[in-house]
């Protein structure tokens, strides 16, 4: 057969009688034919092994990978805690009287947790905070400007006795490029109590809710206009039991000359682990609630 294959390639091949045939391509010189051996019945084997690292991925690595972007997703059954928090708050959210929904944090297996004294160390760093207070007056301005409009909207309040779990904060500040700097108080629930548990790992952070970013892209392809929104203050938007507000509280004062005090957040709180699924789920449950009166605003 590369007889045949040589006849369509153009060039003049050298040929020698007797001996193999060369014939320079693009590719290179290409030498073919037969070679007299003086043994036949003799054969020897040789192993060529060259080991090196691609400088570029295989071909097999890039289907593979089109093959699993391409591929149809099956629906996949809920884990054993994903299908526990779906049930406890089906079973416990509640709505006030203004509409606004109340939820319970879901702790695994639904057992409250028994936490350590974490008070020392929110202690210590509220006067690390105040330090920075006295030398940042711009920062120490901002932050308790924050903390106020929690307290303004009742998100923050004063707390009834005492609880060994308290959460630490800090502030995170941003500078625009055009404006004034502004502030954020960040509540951590990470802080490990003397036996080295956190919140977080009593909470179950529940099952995935938000939208697969891929679909979400393809979406705005369908449509010449695509409209998106944010829900302002989200997470603050939803209640917290209050039964479960004592697992939310800080220590703060508004003066070195004041006492510290210990206060409650009444919100959903952003750091916290089940947060996402708890506004998400609240959402859904919404649509169940209210769909039937705003058809439109249910499909978004």
């Amino acid at each position: 057969g590369i007889q045949a294959f040589l006849d369509l390639i153009p060039g003049t091949p050298l040929q020698i009688k007797g001996e193999p045939s060369a014939m320079h391509t693009s590719l290179g010189w290409l030498v073919w034919g037969t070679i007299p051996a003086e043994n036949p019945s003799h054969l020897d084997t040789a192993l060529l092994a060259n080991v090196g690292e691609p400088y570029e991925p295989q071909i097999d690595v890039i289907l593979r990978s089109f093959w699993e972007q391409e591929e149809v997703s099956l629906p996949v059954p809920p884990s054993p805690d994903d299908a526990f928090c779906e049930k406890y708050f089906a079973d416990t959210v509640s709505r006030e009287e203004s509409g606004r929904y109340v939820v319970r944090l879901p702790f695994h297996d639904g057992l409250v947790p028994k936490l350590g004294s974490t008070h020392s160390l929110a202690l210590n760093r509220l006067f690390k905070l105040e330090k920075r207070f006295d030398k940042d007056t711009t920062f120490a301005h901002l932050y308790k400007e924050n903390l106020r409009s929690y307290i303004d909207q009742g998100h923050l309040v004063p707390a009834k006795g005492s609880s060994p779990y308290i959460m630490t904060h800090h502030g995170v500040m941003k500078y625009p490029e055009n404006g004034d700097p502004k502030m954020r108080v960040v509540f951590s629930p990470a802080e490990r109590d003397p036996n080295g548990q956190t919140l977080n790992e009593y909470l179950l952070p529940g099952p995935k809710l938000q939208g697969d970013i891929g679909q979400i892209i393809s979406r705005f392809r369908l449509h010449k206009v695509a409209l998106t929104c944010d829900i302002k203050q989200m997470y603050r938007e939803i209640s917290l039991h209050p039964v479960d507000r004592r697992f939310q509280r800080i220590l703060f004062r508004f003066s070195p000359n004041d006492p510290v005090q210990e206060w409650e957040l009444t919100r959903v709180t952003f750091g916290i682990a089940s947060a996402p699924y708890l506004a998400l789920r609240t959402l859904r449950q919404l649509v169940q609630d209210e769909g039937s009166r705003y058809p439109l605003g249910s499909r978004a």
